[in-house]
Parts: C-alpha cells; sequence; structure tokens
C-alpha cells in the first residue's frame, strides 16, 4: 500500500473544500446578522457570548469558571443558534482535518500510506503487527 497508494480525487477534494468553506461562511453570516457577534465556533468565551446574547444558560469548569461548551450541551440545547454552532464545528472539523490532510499528503492524486490492519471477527493480525 505504501509503495502503489491510495488513488484520491484531487479535484474532487477541492471541490468538497470550497463548498464546505461556502456552507460554514454562510452560517457564520446567519449569526453575525442575528447577534452582530463574529463567533469562533471551537472557542468556548466566542461561544459563551453568543448564549449571553440570547440568554441561555451553559456550564462553566469548576476551576477557571470559564464557560465549558460541549458537543453533548450544543446537542441538547433547544435554540437554533446551538444547531448553527454544531454545524459550524462539524463543517470546520471536515474541512481542516480531513479535506486538507488529503490535498496535503497526496502526490500525483495518490496518498502513499501505511495502513495497519487490527485484528476483527473475520480476519487481521492477532497483535496489530
Amino acid at each position: 500500500m505504501r509503495e502503489k497508494g491510495v488513488r484520491v480525487d484531487v479535484d474532487k477534494a477541492e471541490q468538497t473544500k470550497k463548498q464546505l468553506a461556502v456552507k460554514e461562511k454562510s452560517l457564520l453570516d446567519e449569526i453575525y446578522k442575528d447577534t452582530g457577534i463574529l463567533v469562533e465556533p471551537w472557542v468556548a468565551t466566542s461561544v459563551a457570548s453568543v448564549f449571553d446574547y440570547y440568554d441561555i444558560p451553559y456550564a462553566k469548569t469548576e476551576t477557571s469558571e470559564q464557560p465549558s461548551i460541549t458537543k453533548a450541551f450544543l446537542q441538547t440545547c433547544p435554540h437554533e443558534v446551538a444547531t448553527k454552532i454544531l454545524k459550524l464545528r462539524e463543517l470546520n472539523k471536515a474541512n481542516s482535518t480531513f479535506i486538507d490532510s488529503i490535498l496535503k499528503h497526496q502526490h500525483n492524486g495518490r496518498i502513499h500510506c501505511e495502513f495497519n490492519q487490527l485484528r476483527s471477527d473475520d480476519a487481521g493480525t492477532v497483535t496489530g503487527r
């Protein structure tokens, strides 16, 4: 696998990156239009300022009293802005972790990786060699 590599569709990855960026910007713009706050979805204090705008209560850490905005909290919060922030995080994660990695590590349309196959019910190595 390392020698031949795995074929990836670079054009599709670039197209997907652009689509995700457009969706992310659209959600950011919606929140900004409604609140006047430019939110950073991974920064708890930034998200907390949006929740303060809507008077949505949120948890704080015990030691530092900083806002604690977790995925579980966003999933259970009934307000529409929580859903938007959760979607923002998903889009950002997909773009920055997966698509960017494909584009960064591809060489001539292939990713040369080392795939470590683990034991499963049907096959695979016992020790994970």
